[in-house]
């Protein structure tokens, strides 16, 4: 009696126990497909767009690491949308005021963040249909602005 009971349980845990290896190993295959699909993502839009002959340029904002990156002679990037729209790409704005105004609307140290001009023009490369406006590709960065 008591080992048919036993060997009843054992049945019972070899069949979870198949289970969740099922489910460890479905899980597991998502996450090497997600970080494969983010590394295929963030490459895609490594190269940034250089844009001559600007119109309107665009401004954007970002850390005191741009200035440092820059001032080192470094390629820095703003990114436009990746992640299949969850990140939006960077903040565009048309004049220097208007980031200034978002920098101080958001209580940011100005001396920590920086307005920076990109290689792109405001009337292509921004996605104006909604507010706020985000870039709608990489573009490379080119100087910090004078917000003075």
């Amino acid at each position: 009696m008591v080992g048919k009971y036993l060997e009843k349980q054992l049945l019972i845990e070899k069949v979870r126990g198949g289970k969740m290896k099922k489910i460890i190993y479905g899980l597991a295959a998502i996450i090497i497909i997600l970080a494969v699909l983010s590394v295929m993502e963030v490459r895609r839009h490594s190269s940034p767009w250089i844009r001559g002959g600007v119109a309107i340029p665009i401004f954007t904002i970002g850390d005191e690491s741009f200035a440092r990156d820059l001032a080192k002679g470094k390629k820095v990037v703003k990114y436009g949308p990746m992640f299949f729209g969850l990140y939006h790409g960077g903040r565009a704005f048309a004049m220097i005021s208007e980031a200034v105004e978002y920098l101080e609307s958001e209580n940011k140290d100005l001396s920590k963040w920086g307005v920076y001009l990109l290689a792109g023009d405001y009337l292509i490369d921004v996605d104006r249909t909604k507010k706020p406006h985000y870039t709608n590709k990489t573009l490379l960065v080119i100087n910090q602005a004078n917000i003075q």
